[in-house]
């Protein structure tokens, strides 16, 4: 069978070779077409259906998905594609094993993007001598032929683009050849005959053919449309051998990619990390990330002072505390802003008393800036609803009344827009002793451009005043200027204002490294997130964490010899004490002098109490060479802002009309009892044993409205206490659309009242994508408890913290 298909292969070869020489010299037939060219095009992978659309209708390809890398399931054709590949299914066999003997008997692959082997299944480079992933992502589109004589660059221009928002770069090997490259002189297009000129053909392809800068699949045109056709041609022309030679090549090809991987180790990788064998070394500078919308939050000077004083017991001396996200969290002076409700009910200058208390300890501030988001707790500013022409809009937002529906954000490209941030900023840096600016969604919310009406139009005006460019040219070099100026304007506002002022920056776009940072961030001790904080088994491997971080410390040297690697770390998962230690010390190994922590919202969100968190902030300060003690927690009195209560919107959340005849307003469990001590508020309480849940009927609540969920709660300390308070919104139809839960503090906190709560923002269409919205929540209360515990002032608020009690 493969000796009659090599064969059959060879004469669809010369046919073809004789009906392109015939047509060069004018000569044409009726006679029957060459057989198509069969194409496999493997289903997992971005760009996998473009490809399917690229070849469909043409008589020259037979293409074909197929979900399984097993012999009898590649069988029926002769070129394979993996577009953008990272994961295979779990039927399929070992990659090299039948990736090599399909070469071997002379056949041809096509590997794209994350597939040259970025990450994923092929990361393991298969074919290292031809080429391999070089540790470097391009974002500009711009490329050009290196060897025209090359058949891949027939009828294809000297430049073009592709059109995907970037390409890899690739390492070439001894039998790789470079056929398109980028600007920078990186290959993008390699080919080569890995088991020599009587075997079969591998290429690589950085882009992603197939795929649009929108992340949307759609046929190829142009240059790219042309490439693809010649790189599948080239492919399909390998010479076939007899099943015997071939298996004899796929020996002698393993025992060759095995000393070239021996000879040749790739520089972008390490194995073996053990971080237990690694010294303490300790970091110059160590910042923390802190946000203002964390409970009990930095509402008091007491509160600010306590968190002061713990940053500086676990050896951090920057913080960056968040100032502008949406609205402002510092008493501002301009009319453009919105002030955080609580900090402006309560009159507490945030930023004000960070400063003094900060500074008190030998601690730098840094304004957290994200400048161009629109939205507090989702919902959008009053500013983006005044002026939605102001907004961003990717090619998948959706609009309600001309305002984007989801996450509304400011569009980088508008002078008004740029001109707001760096007024805001300048306040700052004026009005408050600020040691610096720290930036955060320093980006286009796509992380590429922005598609309203007058950015489409800017675009078009520089891809005119730049004929050179092609399109997707022009409009990466113009969201890459737009965004690397609004960069450089703050800095010179920095610089006018305090010569030598910090400018920090946790960053997504690959150009970032252009802008005037002093200290760059990047997660390197997770690669994978979701919405709602790390994915499962996204946290990255030792040698990962340190291939992300002296990647950093490279790519932040190469543009700006002053700047400052910060590799970001995280905590905030809740990490047991040697994991701390062994990604600190991992990335201070890799040539790190500072650090970047991410999470002391530990405190309050994800152990929902100050003490269960402390083996955590130990191992943080036994690494960053902190001087640890124990500090004193204030009452809660003294960490909750003075600000107004808001009406309850839950029925006798106090109990205090358990005692009437009929009046209760739901169905009490056997296991909870009103009792006339004990009450945190009023004269009752419910005393809880066991286990059980107490539900409120579901009120009214607005879509896009944020709401809080608390209650308190109380034991003696010394029995295991679980206490949950649950809050669920519901459409029209009393069907759950989300549910939020705050899991149970620790007991030690217990031995007082202590509150515990969830803010959320009431579910609207474009929050869900769907045709649907919340039009009530529901607030349930769950415990279970070996001993007794206590319930006190269950509320529903109108409100983004829970405020006093009533």
């Amino acid at each position: 069978m493969k000796l009659f298909r090599s064969v059959e292969c060879d004469i669809r070869a010369m046919a073809w070779m004789l009906a392109m020489a015939l047509a060069a010299v004018g000569w044409s037939s009726t006679a029957k077409a060459d057989p198509p060219v069969r194409v496999g095009v493997y289903a997992e992978g971005a760009g996998a259906q473009g490809v399917m659309q690229t070849l469909a209708d043409d008589a020259r390809w037979q293409a074909q998905i197929f979900n399984d890398l097993t012999p009898e399931a590649i069988e029926p054709f002769d070129v394979l594609v993996f577009s953008n590949t990272r994961a295979l299914s779990p039927q399929s066999g070992k990659p090299l094993d039948v990736l090599t003997q399909w070469v071997a008997e002379g056949r041809g692959v096509l590997f794209t993007h994350n597939a040259v082997g970025r990450w994923g299944v092929f990361k393991d480079p298969l074919f290292p001598i031809v080429a391999r992933f070089d540790d470097r992502i391009e974002s500009q589109p711009g490329l050009q032929v290196s060897d025209a004589n090359h058949p891949i660059a027939a009828d294809m221009p000297e430049r073009f683009a592709h059109h995907y928002a970037d390409h890899m770069a690739m390492r070439l090997g001894p039998a790789g050849h470079v056929v398109v490259q980028d600007a920078e002189g990186d290959a993008v297009v390699v080919t080569g005959e890995p088991m020599g000129d009587q075997a079969g053909r591998v290429a690589f392809i950085g882009s992603i053919p197939g795929w649009t800068f929108e992340e949307k699949p759609a046929p190829e045109t142009g240059a790219n449309r042309t490439m693809l056709f010649n790189t599948l041609r080239w492919l399909a022309d390998g010479t076939h051998a007899d099943p015997a030679e071939a298996d004899q090549r796929v020996q002698a090809y393993l025992a060759n990619r095995q000393q070239y991987l021996a000879d040749h180790p790739d520089p972008t990788r390490v194995s073996g990390i053990d971080p237990t064998t690694l010294p303490l070394e300790p970091f110059k500078w160590k910042g923390i990330y802190v946000f203002a919308r964390t409970y009990p939050g930095l509402y008091t000077r007491d509160a600010v002072r306590l968190m002061v004083r713990d940053a500086k017991r676990m050896g951090i001396n920057a913080l960056y505390v968040e100032m502008v996200g949406g609205c402002v969290f510092y008493l501002s002076q301009r009319q453009d802003v919105e002030i955080y409700a609580p900090y402006k009910d309560a009159g507490f200058d945030l930023l004000k008393v960070v400063c003094e208390e900060a500074h008190k300890e030998g601690l730098q501030v840094l304004a957290l800036v994200h400048p161009f988001e629109e939205n507090i707790d989702g919902q959008p500013t009053q500013y983006s609803l005044r002026r939605p022409e102001y907004l961003q809009v990717s090619r998948t937002t959706d609009l309600v009344d001309g305002s984007s529906a989801s996450l509304p954000s400011g569009c980088p490209d508008r002078p008004e827009v740029r001109e707001r941030a760096l007024g805001i900023i300048r306040e700052i840096v004026t009005r408050y002793p600020v040691d610096g600016i720290s930036l955060d969604y320093i980006r286009y919310m796509n992380d590429r451009c922005c598609y309203c009406d007058y950015s489409l139009r800017q675009v078009e005006q520089y891809a005119h005043d730049h004929p050179e460019l092609t399109a997707p040219e022009a409009r990466a070099q113009f969201s890459e200027q737009t965004i690397t100026d609004f960069v450089v304007n703050i800095r010179e506002i920095l610089d006018e204002t305090r010569p030598g002022m910090t400018l920090h920056a946790y960053t997504h776009p690959a150009y970032a490294f252009k802008w005037p940072l002093d200290y760059h961030s990047r997660r390197t001790t997770s690669a994978l997130w979701t919405r709602g904080g790390p994915a499962p088994g996204a946290f990255a491997s030792f040698e990962q964490t340190f291939i992300h971080t002296r990647k950093l410390i490279a790519d932040a040297q190469r543009y700006r010899q002053d700047m400052q690697a910060a590799p970001q770390g995280e905590i905030q998962s809740g990490w047991p004490p040697d994991a701390i230690r062994d990604r600190f010390r991992t990335i201070r190994s890799a040539g790190a002098d500072c650090l970047s922590v991410m999470g002391y919202a530990l405190n309050y969100k994800w152990f929902a109490n100050w003490y269960s968190s402390e083996p955590v902030k130990r191992a943080v300060s036994h690494e960053l060479g902190g001087e640890w003690v124990d500090l004193e927690l204030p009452p809660l009195s003294k960490l909750l802002p003075d600000v107004p209560p808001q009406p309850n919107l839950l029925a006798d959340g106090s109990f205090e009309q358990m005692s009437e005849a009929g009046a209760v307003p739901f169905d009490l469990p056997a296991n909870a009892q009103c009792v006339t001590t004990q009450a945190q508020h009023g004269e009752h309480a419910l005393k809880l044993t066991g286990s059980g849940s107490l539900a409120w009927p579901a009120v009214p609540v607005t879509a896009g409205q944020t709401y809080t969920a608390s209650a308190w709660f109380k034991t003696n300390g010394e029995q295991a206490v679980k206490v949950s308070v649950v809050l669920r919104y519901l459409d029209e139809r009393g069907d759950v659309l989300r549910v939020h839960q705050v899991l149970p503090p620790d007991a030690q906190l217990l031995e007082q009242w202590y509150r515990i709560g969830v803010t959320r923002t009431a579910s609207t269409p474009a929050m869900l994508n769907a045709d649907t919205q919340a039009t009530q929540a529901q607030v349930v209360v769950q415990w279970d408890t070996s001993g007794v515990a206590y319930l006190d002032c269950v509320q529903l608020e109108a409100y983004p913290i829970a405020t006093s009690s009533p």
